[in-house]
Formats: structure tokens, sequence, C-alpha cells
């Protein structure tokens, strides 16, 4: 496929980023497997024809490829909230707020860590993630730290010191 620019919504880190994040074996492209063991426990009802469809009909992506679609679909729907739908995929049960299990499922199942958090390594990242200070991780937390990640600064109240022992926020959360 033809090299285009990066959409005017995603620079190009961002795609990078995401392709990297896609790239579950590191291995310079995304097959139909690295993308289901990646989106796999975001969307676990996700049938192959729908992966079929992200994937474009391709055997596998490149980062050029994904770049290009990236390109040329961008989201005209001025409502559209892309951080609304990222806290959905994590929000499966619609509850309104993330959950230690599903926060220890998430870690786990992208491999951000050690296999089995221990208790205090969960705290630490429920500390962090929990940005308004209320013991709970919420939509608005979700949405503070996305923005600190990205530089836009974040919701008031932000917390300017990692918990102890988490070093830095999860990249996908």
């Amino acid at each position: 496929m033809a090299t285009v620019a990066a959409s005017s919504s995603m620079s190009k880190d961002d795609i990078a980023k995401t392709f990297a994040f896609l790239d579950a074996d590191g291995q310079g492209n995304v097959t139909m497997a690295t993308l289901k063991k990646r989106l796999g426990t975001l969307f676990p009802n996700m049938t192959t024809k729908e992966y079929r469809f992200l994937m474009g009909g391709q055997k596998e992506l490149t980062l050029e490829d994904l770049t290009e679609f990236m390109a040329t679909n961008e989201v005209s729907d001025p409502e559209f909230d892309p951080v609304a739908e990222a806290f959905k995929c994590y929000d499966q049960q619609s509850m309104g707020v993330l959950k230690r299990d599903r926060l220890r499922e998430i870690f786990t199942s992208f491999q951000m860590g050690e296999s089995n958090l221990s208790d205090a390594e969960l705290d630490a990242i429920l500390q962090l993630a929990d940005v308004d200070g209320d013991g709970k991780v919420t939509y608005d937390d979700f949405k503070a730290m996305v923005m600190s990640q990205k530089g836009d600064g974040g919701a008031e109240g932000k917390r300017t010191e990692a918990a102890p022992g988490a070093a830095a926020g999860p990249e996908t959360a």
C-alpha cells in the first residue's frame, strides 16, 4: 500500500504506538491471531468476520497499512468521544467503574507486569488510576489519565506523583 500521512485525529506516534500494541509478537506485522490476542479480552464476543473486517481482508497488516487505514477512515461525528469508547471496552458491564478484578484481568491479559499481580501491586495501580482519590476508577479518572498521557492536562486534583511501586500508568488504560 502507498504511504499516506497520518490522520489529523491521530498523530503518527499514536498510530505507531497502536501498531506496537497490536503487534503482540513484535514481528512487524499484525495477523488475525495477534489481533485476537490483543482484542479478545476487550471484545470477547467478537466474531471471525469482524476480525477479518478489521484486517481489511488482508492476511497481515504493516505499520504502513495501519497508517493508510487511519488516514482514510476518520470519524466525522462531532459527538464521538474516543476516550469514552475506550472506557466502554474496559467497563464491559456498563457499571461506570473499573473494579479491582477487572483491572487485574486487563493487566494480566496484556502482559503488563507479572502474570500474577500481587495485591500490593494491584493496590498501587488502583491508587494511580483513581485520579480524583474517591476510591473508584471512573470514566473521569480514566479520561484524566488518558489526557495526562497525551500532554493535554487532566482533571482537577490530578495526582502529581506515582503510587508506591508504580513507576508509570498503563499505556492502554
